[in-house]
Order: structure tokens, then sequence, then C-alpha cells
């Protein structure tokens, strides 16, 4: 179970964004390698101060909006240590649906390789 909130507000070129949320997350380690979660994301996104002339796409999204996904992932992990690790993989498959105020689909795939470049002549 992991629980997590945010605020940041970030100043664009042709606008400003400010996002206040939290993310609620359940996930399963089904053996040793594969494990799964699903996550709930809940977001308020106010996006102010737009350029002049201003796009029709950044004209509808103006204001305040609410944004809420649900995210489904799955991951394969053979790393000899979460943190540091020397040798191993890790892969994450996402499928994440917004619903509510705006609807999209979002795929993700995440790939890493670890492999020991040097180790001194010791072992250490």
């Amino acid at each position: 179970l992991g629980v997590s909130g945010f605020f940041f507000q970030r100043f664009y070129t042709n606008w400003t964004e400010e996002r206040l949320g939290g993310r609620v997350r359940v996930g399963r380690q089904f053996d040793q390698r594969w494990s799964g979660s699903m996550a709930l994301r809940l977001e308020n996104v106010d996006v102010s101060n737009p350029s002049v002339p201003t796009p029709p796409d950044l004209t509808d999204a103006l204001g305040e909006n609410f944004l809420s996904t649900v995210r489904f992932s799955v991951m394969h992990d053979t790393r000899d240590a979460a943190f540091l690790p020397s040798e191993g993989h890790y892969l994450e498959f996402s499928f994440e649906q917004a619903f509510n105020e705006f609807t999209y689909s979002r795929i993700e795939l995440e790939g890493r390789k670890y492999f020991t470049t040097y180790q001194r002549a010791a072992g250490g």
C-alpha cells in the first residue's frame, strides 16, 4: 500500500500550471520476480496566465480541471538489490485510463538493465 500527495507549480512560456493531488496504490508480489499494482490518481489542475493570442487548445484548458486516472502495472525484477543494483533487469508494463473530465488511455513500457562495468581486484 502506498499513499502520496503532491503540489507543484510550473511556469511555461505560454501559461502557468498548478497541480494539487494525490495517489493511492495497492500492490502485490506474486513471486520473487513478478509483481503487480493498481493505483488511483486524483488531481486538480489549474491553468492560468495564457499568452496572447491564445491557441484554441489552451483556451479549452484554462481554469480549474479535475484529472482522475486508474493505472494497472505488471513488473518483472531480477536485480540483485533494489538500491544500487550491480546486475539484473527491471521491466514494467503499465496501462493508465483517465476518466471523468478528461478521457484518454496511456500505455508505458519501462526497462532497465544493470551490469558491472568495473570491479576492483580486491573484489570490494
